[in-house]
């Protein structure tokens, strides 16, 4: 059964964060109350039968804390589903998921290092979406 969650990202935003079977399904950041209405309502198209569970969640949300302050966890070894975008948009993720903690690279880098070295705008707008 896939759960969701929030939690306070920044000052400003707070995050949603959906599971399933120990894989994130999605994610979205959101500032007021209805925008997190609004993405839960879409994602509830696709998960009809997801429900709120803070717990099942509190591994993710404190590997994330960790991360944000300078602590050693990597963002990259969270298991993720790419349930949604184009087979090119979703090999651009998995790709990115391989960047090292810290490194950073340009769009068309990351296109060479998928096999597509002439595609950076392309790479940009999978980004866009990630």
């Amino acid at each position: 059964m896939p759960y969701y969650a929030e939690t306070k990202l920044s000052h400003d935003f707070d995050l949603i964060v959906g599971i399933d079977k120990g894989a994130v399904i999605f994610s979205h950041t959101f500032a007021i109350q209805e925008d997190k209405e609004k993405w839960l309502t879409f994602e509830k198209t696709y998960y009809p039968d997801m429900r709120e569970d803070s717990t099942k969640l509190r591994p993710i949300f404190e590997d994330l804390e960790s991360y944000k302050r300078g602590g050693g966890f990597d963002p990259a070894a969270i298991e993720v589903i790419f349930s949604r975008g184009t087979a090119f948009e979703k090999h651009i993720w998995k790709t990115l998921k391989i960047i090292k903690k810290g490194e950073t690279i340009s769009y068309q880098q990351l296109g060479e290092k998928a096999g597509f070295p002439n595609a950076q705008r392309a790479v940009g707008r999978a980004m866009a979406k990630n």
